[in-house]
C-alpha cells in the first residue's frame, strides 16, 4: 500500500475494496494531506445492488473466470496456488474428482447459492 500510495496525483482517490494483501499497512500519511489524495473503503455495493448481483448469477449471466479446479483430496496443492497469489480468477475445490483434462469447473448442478439456484456453469 505504501507504493501504491505515492501512485495518486493530487486530489486522487484510492478506493479499497479488499485486503488480500492482508488487514494490515503501513504508510506515510503526509502523502495523503499534502496532496489532498483520499483512501476510501467499500464493500462495493448496497444491499439493493447486491440483490442485483445475486439475480443475474441466478440466472447464469455471467462467467467466473477459473485459474484451476482441484478435487477437494488436492486442497493442500489449492491452498498452495492461492498463497502464491500468481493465478488470475477463482481457485475451486470440488467434492468429486475430476476429469484430468479439465481446467475449468465442470457444468454441473450447482446448488442452492444465497437463496436460488445456478443450475449451469458459464451457460444459460
Amino acid at each position: 500500500m505504501s507504493e501504491g500510495v505515492t501512485l495518486l496525483r493530487e486530489g486522487g482517490r484510492w478506493v479499497i475494496a479488499g485486503a488480500l494483501g492482508g488487514h494490515t499497512v503501513g504508510f506515510d500519511v503526509r502523502r495523503l494531506y499534502l496532496h489532498n489524495a483520499q483512501i476510501i473503503g467499500s464493500s462495493m455495493h448496497t444491499p439493493s445492488h447486491f440483490g442485483l448481483l445475486m439475480d443475474i448469477a441466478r440466472q447464469a449471466q455471467v462467467r467466473p473466470v477459473i485459474a484451476k479446479a482441484y478435487p477437494l483430496h488436492e486442497a493442500s496443492q489449492a491452498q498452495e496456488k492461492l498463497g502464491r497469489r500468481r493465478h488470475v480468477g477463482k481457485i475451486v475445490l470440488h467434492p468429486q474428482p475430476l476429469d484430468p483434462e479439465e481446467t475449468v469447473a465442470p457444468e454441473r448442478d450447482l446448488g442452492s447459492v444465497a437463496g436460488g439456484n445456478i443450475t449451469r456453469h458459464g451457460g444459460n
